[in-house]
């Protein structure tokens, strides 16, 4: 069907724009849902293979590691606000008071 140039009303492209946006709204709604299920698909895909069990052992030994660490970054602090007390202070400073 051929419309005549003069009988096109921008009311005409209106209504078409509006379903055209609602078409594109639809069918990026539904490659999220789709990416979405696939994400799920290769996350139980990848949970259904053997780990092999030295990955826990060696993050046992991090977590062990990265506590020891953390407690020598505890008694620097300690001793870095320690010194900060002593800083320009005769080192027997609030022994005698």
């Amino acid at each position: 069907m051929v419309i005549p140039k003069g009988q096109v009303q921008y009311s005409d492209f209106k209504g078409l724009q509006e379903e055209l946006n609602k078409v594109v709204h639809k069918i990026i709604m539904k490659v999220e849902f789709a990416k979405e299920h696939l994400t799920k698909i290769v996350h139980a895909y990848f949970a259904s293979k053997t780990v092999d069990p030295k990955i826990y052992d060696q993050k046992k030994k991090l977590e062990v590691e990265l506590g020891r660490i953390s407690t020598m970054l505890e008694l620097h602090d300690k001793c870095q606000s320690e010194a900060i007390f002593f800083n320009d202070k005769s080192l027997n400073a609030g022994l005698f008071s």
